[in-house]
């Protein structure tokens, strides 16, 4: 529903940044925030959301970054409502971003900025809409549903301080959409039980919800970075071609690869009412069908990729850090900072984690 540390993040490292003395813990704690609230906002809006063209990651995300901003400020209750009322009134995204444009890459930095500026402003005595959820004429949830009634507003609240979804991010493995992730991890798991590459493939159907079909199921023109990424037989496509489906793969000179465009149109979605009806929880559940050229028909079921019990390890997520980061920052300076994060409860000042993401800058130039 939304890219969680991609608003939280940027706005409290702001915050840590411009507020110095904001301790390891307290930046956790803060994170967390920000993780919980988020994704229990998408949750009160369901799948409808992103059916009816809004992308959540920017309209959802302000609350998750106003949250963690707010707790990083120390927000008393009071200003943290009227923070989350200005937050509020920002969002804004629209899905049609993902067809051919760049804005899909603002969308994450506007909500981070919106979140950001919600809790400064209430910390310096500006007031929200105090009712931001609840309100009947103009409030966030009956305007953004168009309805009186398609969203749940106790989801809100529903297990709070008890049920953690920040428990239920998951780590992105593959450089794409993640409505494409659980047919990727599908064709992985029948390639390691029969091998095929792309020259074996005659045609790939992948049935999903509605969702996961109207959000990434059309057909792929190169029409930017963005598309490919969001385009389910582009990344089908990629993986089959390359092995992988991250970072490097992603160029502008393979957008319109006469190859992958060609393998990428042999990738269908079909939509399976059975999934859809299972609900939100199943949005990107596939059953995808592998058809070879020699006659053989394989078939795998993935409810979610990477799912809870199946939670990435240590081992993976820094391998996933250092590979991006190592495309920006010097190794010294990497490993130092990965050393900072993997050790923030026991940070005496998270503005460090600042210092550290500008390039050129040490830790222990700082000191």
């Amino acid at each position: 529903m939304l890219h969680t540390g991609a608003v939280v993040l940027p706005a409290l490292v702001t915050v840590a940044e411009t507020r110095p003395g904001l301790n390891g813990k307290d930046f956790l704690a803060a994170a967390v925030a920000g993780y919980e609230v988020g994704p229990r906002v998408g949750i009160c809006m369901g799948n409808e959301h992103i059916s009816q063209g809004w992308h959540s990651g920017a309209t959802v995300g302000v609350f998750a970054a106003v949250a963690g901003a707010a707790r990083g400020l120390k927000l008393d209750a009071g200003k943290t409502v009227h923070a989350l009322g200005i937050a509020g009134t920002q969002a804004s995204g629209l899905m049609a971003a993902q067809f051919g444009s760049m804005v899909k890459r603002m969308h994450a930095g506007r909500a981070a900025q919106s979140g950001l500026y919600g809790a400064q402003f209430a910390d310096a005595g500006f007031t929200g809409i105090v009712n931001v959820f609840e309100s009947e004429y103009g409030g966030f949830c009956t305007t953004f549903s168009h309805s009186t009634d398609r969203f749940r507003i106790d989801a809100l609240t529903a297990g709070f301080g008890s049920e953690w979804q920040s428990l239920g991010v998951r780590l992105k493995l593959y450089a794409c959409n993640g409505s494409t992730h659980s047919t990727l991890d599908a064709i992985r798991e029948l390639q390691a039980e029969r091998p095929f590459g792309a020259a074996d493939v005659e045609k790939i159907v992948v049935h999903g919800s509605k969702s996961t079909v109207e959000h990434v199921g059309w057909k792929y023109e190169p029409q930017g970075l963005t598309a490919a990424q969001l385009n389910l037989g582009y990344v089908v496509a990629t993986l089959l071609i390359e092995g992988e489906c991250f970072v490097d793969q992603f160029t502008d000179a393979k957008l319109a690869d006469p190859a992958r465009m060609a393998l990428a149109h042999k990738v269908k979605a079909r939509h399976d009412p059975e999934i859809t009806a299972k609900g939100p929880k199943f949005r990107q559940m596939v059953r995808v069908e592998v058809h070879l050229k020699d006659g053989a028909r394989l078939e795998r079921t993935v409810e979610i990729a990477r799912r809870k019990k199946e939670i990435a390890t240590e081992a993976e997520i820094v391998a996933k850090f250092q590979d991006l980061a190592g495309h920006v920052l010097p190794k010294q300076q990497v490993d130092e900072l990965r050393d900072a994060v993997l050790g923030l409860e026991r940070l005496d000042d998270a503005s460090t984690i600042a210092r550290l993401m500008h390039k050129g800058k040490s830790g222990k130039e700082e000191a």
